[in-house]
């Protein structure tokens, strides 16, 4: 999976029963299901260690997201996939400190402007130990922990 952008790609039925019986649950992501297919690892399991050698978690407003955390928020029709690398929101080669940082980062509005906006609400977030996504939100809500 791209760091900066999730792709979309057209695929016959056939293919699509085959995602479909593989997911362990309602809430698994169909890519995470077709990695599974193609015997592909974990991305967050695979990643390099820090060219600096610091790890280390990303803490905000009580939610803690420990390095390897994945990232993903649709806008504008827009996937955008990333990762929690040394205490930042790293997609590609660039970091962030917080969520609206990286959205308006990565994000653009359908008139190609930079977002503006609660981006807490719109970031969807999967633990290293989350068998799902989770809102951004409902951590820093203390709904879910």
């Amino acid at each position: 999976m791209s760091e900066t952008k999730c792709r979309s790609i057209e695929i016959d039925f056939d293919v699509y029963k085959l995602i479909m019986v593989e997911k362990r649950g309602f809430d698994e992501a169909d890519n995470d299901a077709l990695r599974q297919l193609l015997n592909l690892p974990d991305p967050t399991e695979a990643s390099a260690p820090s060219p600096n050698g610091m790890t280390g978690s990303w803490h905000r407003e009580g939610v803690e997201l420990p390095d390897g955390t994945r990232l993903r928020m649709t806008y504008s029709g827009t996937e955008h996939c990333g990762t929690v690398a040394d205490g930042k929101w790293k997609f590609g080669d660039d970091f962030y400190n917080t969520p609206s940082q990286a959205a308006s980062g990565v994000a653009r509005t359908k008139a190609g402007d930079k977002t503006n906006l609660n981006a807490w609400m719109y970031w969807h977030v999967k633990r290293p130990s989350d068998a799902t996504w989770v809102f951004l939100d409902k951590l820093r809500n203390g709904n879910l922990g």
